[in-house]
Formats: C-alpha cells, sequence, structure tokens
C-alpha cells in the first residue's frame, strides 16, 4: 500500500482480514492496520484518514475514531467512498495482492493455525472464512486448532480481534444446534497470554462507556447476531472474554490435562480457551495426533486415494515471529518420523 499524501515512494505490505465470502455475503473487504508510535507511517496514516473524514475535534490520540469517508457525486448527493484526496491524488494505490504461505489451508482435512503480533491478520481471515462460510459448504479443512500468542500489554491492539473470535465461536454454536455442521467439524481456539498480570480490577471497564471500546459489542457485532442462522441465546460478550485475558486463570502447560475434562473448565467459553504463558507445542501437536487416530479407528481402515492423501497430511499454517516458527518447524520435524502415516508439514511466513 503507498499513500501518495504521506509518501510518493514508501510502499507498505498489509493483509487482508476479511475472508472468502464477506464480500458477497456482507458486501466489505476488510484490513487491519496496527498504528505505531507518533511519527510513524502508520499514525500519519489515521490522522490522515481522521483529518479527511472530518475529525478534527476530540482526542487525537482515541485510537477508536471511526473514520466514514464520503465523496459528492455530480448532482452534488452525498455518497459513501472516496477515490481521491484534497490533494485530488489517489486516496491510496494497491499493489498485489501477493501469495502467502498460509494460503495452502485448505488443502489440509487438519490445520494448526498459529498467529502472533501483526501476523494475525491471515488468521482473522482464514478463520472467518472457514467457520462462517466454507464448513457449510464441505470444504476442508475439518479441524482447526488455532493458537493466538498475545503479550497481554498488547491487548488493547486487538479488541477488534476478540469481538470477531466471540463473534465466530456463537456462530458455530449456532450451526451446531441447527444441524448445519456433523461431528467431524471441530474447532478449538487457544489464546496465550504471555507477560500476564492481574489488571481485572482496575481495567476491565476500561474503555466500556461509549462507542466501538474494546470488549464492547459494536453495532455490527449486534447486526450479524440477527442474522438467520444465528441464535443471540448463544451469543457471548467480549467483555466477559477480555475480563479472561485480562487475568487468565490456567497455566498452558496445564492444556492437556484440562481439556481431558474440558466442559467444566473455568479457562473455557464455548470453543474459546485462554491460558496463561507460552504454547506447549507438544501438546497441540499431540492432541491433533491423537484427533487423527481416533478418527481413523471410528472409521475403519479402508480409504479411497484421496482420503489417504489428505488424512496424511497436517498443516501447519503460521504468520509471525522466527522464534515461534522454529519451534512449529521442530514439532514438525519430530511428530512427522513418529508416525510415518501422518505428517505435519510447516507453511509458515516469518518476519
Amino acid at each position: 500500500m503507498l499513500v501518495p499524501a504521506i509518501s510518493e515512494v514508501e510502499w507498505h505490505p498489509f493483509s487482508m482480514s476479511s475472508a472468502y465470502g464477506d464480500l458477497e455475503a456482507s458486501g466489505y473487504v476488510s484490513v487491519h492496520i496496527r498504528v505505531q508510535e507518533p511519527g510513524s507511517w502508520t499514525y500519519r496514516l489515521k490522522e490522515y484518514f481522521r483529518i479527511i473524514a472530518g475529525e478534527v475535534g476530540g482526542n487525537s490520540e482515541d485510537p477508536f475514531i471511526a473514520n466514514n469517508l464520503y465523496h459528492y457525486d455530480a448532482a452534488g448527493e452525498k455518497q459513501k467512498g472516496l477515490n481521491n484526496g484534497p490533494d485530488g491524488l489517489p486516496l491510496l494505490r494497491i499493489d498485489g495482492p501477493y501469495a502467502s504461505p498460509t494460503q495452502v489451508y485448505s488443502n489440509y482435512r487438519d490445520i494448526i493455525l498459529v498467529g502472533s503480533g501483526i501476523g494475525l491478520t491471515p488468521s482473522a481471515s482464514i478463520l472467518r472464512s472457514v467457520l462462517r462460510h466454507k464448513w457449510k459448504k464441505g470444504y476442508y479443512p475439518e479441524t482447526i486448532r488455532f493458537c493466538w500468542i498475545l503479550r497481554q500489554n498488547e491487548l488493547d491492539s486487538f479488541h477488534w480481534f476478540i469481538e470477531l473470535l466471540a463473534d465466530l465461536s456463537a456462530r458455530v454454536q449456532s450451526d451446531r444446534e441447527s444441524g448445519a455442521l456433523t461431528e467431524l467439524h471441530y474447532v478449538e481456539l487457544n489464546i496465550y497470554v504471555t507477560g500476564s498480570k492481574d489488571l481485572s480490577s482496575n481495567r476491565s471497564n476500561a474503555h466500556t462507556p461509549t462507542g466501538n471500546a474494546p470488549g464492547t459489542l459494536d453495532r455490527k457485532t449486534k447486526k450479524s447476531a440477527q442474522q438467520p442462522g444465528f441464535s443471540s441465546a448463544n451469543a457471548i460478550d467480549p467483555n466477559t472474554l477480555r475480563r479472561m485475558l485480562l487475568n487468565p486463570s490456567v497455566d498452558a502447560k496445564d492444556q492437556g490435562e484440562v481439556q481431558m475434562d474440558g466442559h467444566r473448565a473455568p479457562n473455557r467459553i464455548q470453543d474459546i480457551w485462554v491460558w496463561r504463558g507460552r504454547p506447549e507445542w507438544n501438546t497441540i501437536f499431540a492432541n491433533t495426533e491423537a484427533h487423527i487416530l481416533r478418527r481413523r479407528e471410528a472409521q475403519g481402515t479402508v480409504y479411497e486415494t484421496i482420503k489417504v492423501r489428505v488424512e496424511s497430511e497436517v498443516g501447519v499454517c503460521f504468520c509471525g515471529a522466527p522464534a515461534i516458527g522454529n519451534a512449529l518447524k521442530k514439532n514438525c520435524v519430530s511428530y512427522s518420523k513418529k508416525h510415518e502415516e501422518i505428517k505435519f508439514t510447516l507453511n509458515a511466513e516469518v518476519f
């Protein structure tokens, strides 16, 4: 992405956070760009949009300003959207799209999906695509183990994703109850909170009075809860999830034991699990392996040729820091050697 009003030569990569089906079903495409410190390109981008949207008053440090851009047509009527900035230059220039390693996720029946930091947007797109659209059409992947590594002091930057997870989990619950999904569809949304402190007493109500503050149910989420096939009885209050993230109560090292009796786990809401500390990758890979072996045993030993190929490979899709990528690579190699008939393949984009 290039914004001529900021720089005529400075390009910045970005990822789509909307999904396959969102444009057709809801009429939008979304991106999420994290705003860095004052003076940075992303900060100037936010300020530029804020000014041309007419948001010249109020607190310029408020990261939750909604910038609605409009233009006037030939008849002088106000219309949504804006192509050119005040200087007459295009508002944005886009070069792409470019392929990403995580795009191959639909080749696998089972995936481990991992996101951290600004590498979270591909995960958002994949989860939206599968849980909102593809599962209902019978597409792979059939099982998803999602792992989000979140630094607690960055929680406010990801309020949008907290709302998304709450919405997706509630949708899946409604789809199960309506019969739109089968028992073969499995999703596990794990959030690993690092650097955690007990902040619930002084932050659980932060940013909650008005507007689309972190942890509040915004207008878009409320609207989605009223769409056909979505039961409002299954809705998750993002405030509840936010409070769990502010004070995670269960250590990640206990994940294997806790999930064996998951229905009574204190760190679970529907398909969302909140853990304190970094993931125990051995547990996640072992659980994935055990799930496949149990499914094979239940289905018998006769498979079509294509089923053998798909069943034999687990996609590990990751976007984020090299250290996490190295840990995933190590476990892919280790678990691929453990069972010759199950291969773990890493598809990673590290930066």
